[in-house]
């Protein structure tokens, strides 16, 4: 039975590799295609920012001068040339439509003294299309809002960059999204605060959520989700890195309480939550994962294992669907234990080789439901570029294990034609 195991683990990893080096060269998304900058320089250092639309540049003395210049020029670009302190959120409105603001490599800083009511850096509001590359949102400090950039409607781009250094005693320490979209690749997510929930995203309310090869470090939030707080549908999560992110109540990386939340592929390593250390999914709600994925070495606040914890509700427990996991995924899997549970034992709705490949029970045991194969959600169809590879994974795996099948028949047949054999010899 062991070397039967081994046989087949060789042949499904072996596979599986091929086909993730095929789908990382050809289907999948990279978080590199960031838009490219342009970083040449001005005669006049009194220039502190420039708009330039149809090859037309405008040079500015006053920063503030130039942000009103954009507004209305649908396909400009806004460049700093100097760091831009504000003491006042920076709003964006319809004005604001399929215009971008390059930061050049510098800085936009909030300036506050302590908390105040609307202490974002930026607001992005109804109508507005922004998109922002290369440079630091850093110093927003709020009392009732974000800490960072406020999404309140439109949508926003968010190509490279860092959103560091900002708090707020709400959720959303980075950035708050509560209408309209965001679409993040390549961001870098450090030392934000919420006191409630999200120290570095919160997706509150809104059409969509985009998040791709972006890191989140030491971000830390008074109730949930550490890194990531996930209460609206459509949160799409592509190759995220967490690391070292905190929750005082559940989710040191990722909270999730809405359904369709999309993890493919990234590394949740060394968080910490008073339950699920790195990822935290409500009774109510289902988590689907494929790629490549690493959760592990996260803890909760008494010092125990708890990488992706399942919550166990009266009526409901979080299940966890696998749309394909690849080679060198590893994820540490538990749930709570509560009145209506006797155990600790977590669903894992995907195939039977999937499980013993790729997950690990933090404590207790894993169970995997009579026919869940059938139930697992595809993620590439539901993702904005399409990658086959989880359905050339899959389709392997049931190949595998009618192979393997085939095999063990013929080898009993085998056995009982050596078995008679020898009884006829002896007769």
């Amino acid at each position: 039975m062991t070397r039967s195991w081994k046989a087949e683990k060789r042949f499904i990893v072996g596979i599986s590799t091929f086909l993730m080096i095929f789908a990382m060269a050809g289907s999948s998304p990279s978080g590199k295609q960031a838009l490219a900058q342009e970083t040449d320089s001005v005669s006049d250092p009194s220039i502190v920012a420039t708009v330039e639309k149809d090859g037309q540049r405008t040079e500015y003395k006053k920063v503030d001068e130039a942000w009103k210049a954009l507004s209305g020029k649908k396909g400009s670009v806004m460049r700093l040339y100097r760091d831009w302190d504000t003491g006042s959120a920076i709003a964006a409105g319809s004005g604001y439509a399929g215009v971008t603001l390059d930061l050049n490599g510098h800085t936009i800083r909030r300036k506050t003294n302590g908390k105040t009511r609307d202490g974002e850096v930026l607001s992005i509001n109804s109508g507005a299309s922004i998109t922002i590359t290369n440079g630091t949102i850093t110093g927003g400090n709020s009392k009732n809002g974000a800490g960072g950039i406020n999404v309140g409607g439109g949508k926003l781009i968010m190509n490279g960059g860092t959103i560091s250094g900002n708090a707020t005693t709400d959720d959303g320490g980075g950035l708050l999204l509560r209408a309209g979209s965001a679409e993040l690749t390549g961001v870098s997510f450090r030392d934000n605060k919420a006191g409630d929930n999200g120290g570095g995203i919160y997706f509150k309310q809104g059409s969509a959520l985009t998040v791709r090869s972006c890191s989140f470090e030491k971000n830390s939030a008074g109730k949930n989700g550490g890194a990531i707080a996930v209460k609206e549908e459509y949160a799409k999560l592509f190759d995220v890195i967490m690391l070292n992110n905190k929750a005082d109540d559940d989710g040191g990386g990722l909270w999730v309480n809405a359904n369709r939340t999309y993890l493919s592929g990234g590394t949740i390593k060394y968080n910490m939550a008073d339950y699920g250390g790195g990822v935290y999914v409500d009774s109510a709600f289902d988590l689907n994962i494929q790629g490549k994925l690493v959760i592990q070495n996260n803890q909760t606040t008494s010092r125990e294992r708890s990488n992706l914890c399942l919550q166990d509700g009266w009526f409901s427990s979080a299940k966890i669907y696998s749309g394909g996991l690849m080679p060198g995924s590893k994820v540490g899997l538990n749930k709570t234990k509560s009145l209506s549970s006797k155990g600790y034992t977590a669903v894992v709705n995907t195939s039977w080789f999937q499980e013993k490949l790729y997950f690990t029970a933090d404590r207790g045991k894993l169970y995997q439901p009579k026919g869940s194969i059938n139930k697992v959600i595809y993620m590439a169809t539901a993702m904005d570029k399409l990658n086959l590879a989880p359905f050339f994974v899959i389709g392997l795996e049931l190949m595998a294990a009618a192979v393997i099948i085939v095999i063990a028949v013929r080898r009993r047949k085998e056995r009982i034609h050596i078995a008679n054999g020898e009884e006829d010899d002896e007769l």
